[in-house]
């Protein structure tokens, strides 16, 4: 299971096994954040929200667009934003 560095509690994350990264929604302090991060729980390309409920659209926006590029180079297969879009 995934763990960032900084002490932030993920509330929902999404692993792209193309490219070994992770779009996370956490919790960080009084703010609700998504960040790209990888593997070794290190984040990067921060968005702050003050609402859970604008988190949750940026992270599925940030989600959305990954697999939209990845569509567009041919290597989306369907299932795979069903099948690695993790909520805890």
């Amino acid at each position: 299971m995934l763990k960032l560095n900084n002490g932030a509690t993920i509330l929902m994350h999404f692993y792209d096994g193309f490219t070994k990264e992770n779009v996370v929604l956490a919790e960080w302090g009084s703010e609700f954040v998504t960040w790209l991060c990888g593997n070794d729980g290190e984040c990067y390309w921060g968005n702050y929200f003050n609402s859970l409920e604008d988190a949750k659209t940026n992270f599925m926006k940030r989600v959305s667009n990954m697999e939209s590029f990845y569509h567009q180079m041919g290597t989306k297969d369907g299932k795979r934003v069903k099948d690695s879009l993790v909520k805890l």
